[in-house]
């Protein structure tokens, strides 16, 4: 027994100094014998000789206690800093509720009949899936959950999605993906503070310390979107004369071009005789109006002073609703975190990245892996275009680690798989869109791979897997229909999925703390 017990001395003595070596400031100066027990809901076993605080903080990094969760960053390495003060990689999937996606647009609900006949019961279901968030080694619950979802998991951090751009009114744009909105609207303040409604989710997150923060737009195509058709610039100019939006961007242009006109006819090829004249404008240059890769593309074949024009403007627009967005937050709760936007998969501008990150604690990214299938799409003239404005890559970790380098800000993955295909059914969206394997094996596969490039990444806090359970086969009212879930429909673990997500998540404190960035 003596023995034993020096044994588990040493153990716990070579754990200190190993985390004193990998600590910066004082206060980074945990005691092993004193944190080696565990409060979290799993109960987690030490790793290094370090539990885990009840939060799923890892107590081998120690920061001081705040109350709330925060950000940052330990030798060089970006952390979640748990209420408690410890370090928490946030990882875990979007979408755990009991009804799953519905058929078309109809109520029946697959998922929700499986998980029935499975456990029996709402409640025994809830109960066996915190067993196996446990048994994966997840930590905290990703975006479109509801609040009686938070309530059935209630000591996992989570964080919840808002979107203060969808409630400004919406103008004509967005052909096919998503719409624009006037965020120069004179009530935008009146709607964006209707988002922190009592009883809703955004209250519910300034008040409840489990809540690691606010999402704050969702997949919004800034201009180059290559996805939507067009950007701000050429919807706000297509409104009626006297328009808000259309204001907007009068405005802009008389403030960007200092009151010169003429120097702005040169750029535009226009004979405006005074920047009123923009209300009879439609539109400016010659690229159309239409969905997908033809209309973004024809702007990188602009003059380069229009497009520097076109993308300041969407900043502009960027900057106007994240600003917005904070401010309402910060009247919540000045410590809630400011997740800030879900970025949608694309090659996005520095300028509007940096004005959405200004104002933000966290940048979120829905960092789907499309290097082999948009990238593929272009042709090598066009892909050097984008490389030499400096937009973002499609590969996914030069993607995350730009992103970084542009915002200096702690990059979160909030949505990211690769689908199986479906034998003898067509998949929607269809192939070449978002990343498919041919089987279980390889979804497998990808999945290890992925993780291990995002966890060399110091600059990343954390990844949410889309989603918990597949999709129904009959398609949800978007007609989406993939295998992408933890979960088959019937609420069986996905093989061997599970088991690769479950051993790489047991070796993320080891990842983490390794890198040491100097």
């Amino acid at each position: 027994m003596q023995q034993i017990r020096i044994a588990h001395y040493l153990l716990a003595l070579v754990a200190t100094v190993f985390v004193s070596a990998c600590s910066e400031g004082d206060d980074v100066l945990p005691t092993a014998g004193a944190s080696a027990t565990s409060e979290d809901v799993c109960n987690s076993a030490p790793v290094r000789g370090f539990g885990f605080d009840q939060y799923g903080g890892w107590k081998g990094i120690e920061r001081a206690a705040s109350g709330r969760f925060r950000v940052e960053r330990v030798d060089g390495v970006w952390w979640f800093i748990t209420p408690d003060g410890h370090a928490l990689f946030s990882n875990g999937p979007t979408g755990i509720d009991p009804i799953g996606d519905t058929v078309g647009n109809t109520s029946r609900a697959p998922y929700r009949d499986g998980l029935l006949a499975k456990n029996g019961s709402i409640e025994a279901w809830a109960t066996n899936t915190q067993r196996r968030l446990c048994m994966l080694g997840i930590r905290s619950l990703g975006g479109w959950m509801g609040a009686a979802d938070y309530d059935r998991f209630n000591r996992v951090p989570y964080a919840v999605n808002v979107d203060f751009y969808q409630v400004m009114p919406r103008i004509r744009g967005g052909a096919g993906f998503k719409p624009f909105h006037d965020v120069f609207d004179p009530h935008a303040g009146e709607l964006a503070q209707g988002i922190a409604a009592e009883g809703g989710l955004l209250q519910r997150c300034a008040r409840d310390a489990w809540c690691i923060g606010a999402y704050v737009e969702n997949e919004v195509p800034y201009l180059p979107s290559l996805i939507n058709g067009g950007g701000h610039l050429d919807s706000y100019l297509g409104l009626m004369a006297g328009a808000p939006g259309k204001v907007a961007v009068q405005e802009f242009f008389a403030q960007r071009y200092a009151g010169n006109v003429e120097t702005f006819n040169v750029t535009w090829d226009t004979q405006l005789a005074s920047f009123a004249d923009m209300q009879q404008l439609r539109g400016l240059g010659t690229c159309p109006l239409t969905l997908g890769y033809d209309d973004d593309l024809c702007y990188f074949d602009e003059p380069p002073a229009r497009l520097e024009d076109r993308l300041a403007f969407e900043a502009h627009v960027a900057g106007t609703i994240a600003q917005l967005a904070n401010s309402v937050l910060r009247g919540l709760n000045a410590a809630m975190l400011n997740l800030g936007p879900r970025l949608v998969v694309g090659p996005a501008a520095p300028a509007v990245l940096r004005a959405l990150a200004g104002p933000v604690d966290v940048m979120s990214v829905n960092n789907y892996d499309v290097s082999g299938l948009i990238g593929a799409a272009l042709s090598p003239v066009q892909r050097q275009k984008l490389a030499a404005l400096g937009l973002l890559s499609f590969d996914p970790f030069e993607r995350l680690q730009q992103l970084t380098e542009i915002t200096d800000k702690p990059v979160l993955i909030t949505e990211w798989f690769y689908r199986r295909a479906r034998v003898g059914v067509t998949t929607f969206p269809p192939h070449g869109i978002l990343p498919e394997v041919p089987d279980a094996t390889a979804q497998a596969e990808a999945y290890r791979g992925y993780m291990e490039g995002i966890l060399g990444l110091p600059s990343v806090v954390g990844e949410h897997w889309f989603q918990w359970p597949d999709q129904p086969v009959e398609g949800r009212s978007d007609g989406e229909n993939q295998i992408i879930g933890i979960v088959d429909i019937n609420d069986e673990l996905n093989q061997p999925l599970a088991e690769t997500m479950a051993a790489v998540n047991a070796s993320i404190i080891e990842r983490r703390t390794a890198l040491r960035v100097p």
